[in-house]
């Protein structure tokens, strides 16, 4: 039945292909690109551990991913006559940014790692290799605690570190919008988000290894889109190059291992399909005692939007640990991811495996939509409009990872709509009016041209 699924995405993906007429980053290829690359794994696994796939697995996969495509091809930008909006006027146009003013975010990126790793060792201790220490931090802050050490990191740190990591995603935008233009690297930028990543690696997480680079090749194919730059056979070397990027981060991503605190031995196959495949697997198997969540409505989906609700009103039972219980098959470990699916389903049933997608799939084709074409919703708010940074495109590649890795888990409606991401937008916000609009170099008129 893998098998089977594996072509029938494969298919898809062809279909998807044709309609979008090439745009392999729309979001409907996004999503089932990311199913296949983990029906490859989950064989292997499969295989190794002689398992099957279910029927019924196949068929929530499938309904759940039709679902998402059908959201994307009603609400893509052929309907957009459905839409009140204008085209906006902003040019692509070179972005300047003061270098002593990299200089000290640089300083301040530098800073807070320092203080985050002073604080860091201090709550869980000096001895032992980095690897121990970042295991010590990582069982101090995940899992329900398991070392019972509290890993004290003061709010003023922890709040300059977050601003460092989320404004790299301004870095980004920045650097390929000027590197469009003048095909030259500024090495100033380079390093600047070369810090975030450190940032966030310090804090033994591996996710901005992969939201930096997808946000990056997002926000690039945009800006080319808009420039005209993205003919059919540039837009076939991109993908050939993004291919190489994504093998390569795979690659980093086992290699490192060690450093962020992981201890597995695999090899990198094993290692790798192990968090690729795995999520099928575990779906699989939960299917076949399924777990269904009625104390608190959508209690696994909508986990991040209960914690800010609980914390606001102080509201205990809102504040719940979302650690989903680890698999195990034939004594090897599977992790405890199980598809963005297994959340829809334990608390809505196959009607959050249909409902639930087909609404992303409707948000992000009209995000999609209006940031590739460069459309502006009516309205009197130029928010967005007043700034040679498109701020709609640094959300969109901010979030998109969430669509490529709904084959490992729901980041969307758990993990994007939550305070926490929004305070990451309101910084990335700041610091752009800050390092950029107050700059009288990027000054706009009201017809969208600089001055």
């Amino acid at each position: 039945m893998l098998y089977f699924l594996l072509l029938t995405l494969i298919s898809l993906l062809f279909i998807i292909y044709i309609i979008k007429q090439g745009d392999y980053m729309a979001p409907s290829f996004l999503l089932v690109s990311g199913f296949i690359f983990s029906a490859l794994f989950s064989i292997y696994i499969a295989n190794e551990l002689n398992l099957k796939l279910n029927f019924d697995t196949y068929g929530f996969i499938l309904a759940g991913i039709i679902a998402f495509i059908a959201g994307d091809l009603i609400f893509s930008g052929r309907k957009s006559k459905y839409i009140f909006y204008k085209r906006s006027k902003i040019e692509t146009t070179y972005i300047f940014v003061a270098r002593y003013k990299t200089v000290i975010f640089i300083i301040a990126g530098v800073c807070s790692l320092a203080l985050f790793l002073i604080y860091l060792i201090q709550s869980v201790g000096y001895t032992g290799t980095w690897m121990d220490i970042m295991i010590r931090y990582r069982y101090a802050t995940a899992y329900k605690n398991q070392m019972g050490r509290i890993a004290y990191i003061p709010s003023w740190v922890a709040f300059l570190r977050f601003a460092v990591i989320s404004c790299c995603y301004l870095w980004i935008y920045i650097l390929i919008n000027n590197f469009i233009i003048t095909k030259k690297i500024e090495w100033n930028l380079v390093i600047a988000i070369a810090i975030s990543l450190i940032n966030t690696l310090a804090g033994a997480s591996r996710l901005d290894l992969i939201r930096i680079p997808i946000a990056a090749i997002t926000v690039y194919y945009i800006i080319s889109y808009r420039t005209g730059r993205l003919r059919s056979s540039v837009r076939l070397k991109l993908l050939i190059k993004v291919v190489f990027i994504a093998v390569c981060i795979l690659l980093l991503f086992s290699s490192i291992r060690g450093m962020v605190g992981r201890t597995s031995e695999l090899s990198i196959l094993d290692y790798l399909s192990h968090y690729i495949g795995s999520p099928i697997i575990n779906f699989n198997s939960f299917l076949e005692n399924p777990i269904r969540n009625t104390q608190i409505f959508g209690k696994e989906t909508f986990w991040g939007i209960y914690d800010v609700l609980g914390k606001l009103f102080k509201k205990s039972e809102y504040i719940y640990d979302y650690t989903l219980e680890f698999n195990s098959i034939n004594s090897f470990g599977l992790g405890n991811v199980y598809t963005a699916f297994r959340l829809f389903y334990a608390d809505f049933g196959i009607y959050g495996i249909i409902i639930l997608p087909f609404i992303q799939g409707a948000i992000f084709s009209l995000f999609y939509s209006t940031i590739k074409n460069n459309i502006h919703i009516k309205t009197n708010i130029r928010l967005f409009q007043k700034s040679l940074i498109d701020f709609r495109v640094i959300i969109y590649a901010t979030i998109v990872h969430s669509l490529i890795l709904m084959f490992y888990a729901d980041w969307f409606y758990s993990q994007v709509l939550t305070w926490n991401q929004i305070k990451g937008f309101l910084v990335i916000w700041i610091i752009k009016f800050f390092l950029v609009d107050l700059d009288q170099r990027n000054k706009i008129s009201k017809n969208g041209r600089r001055q």
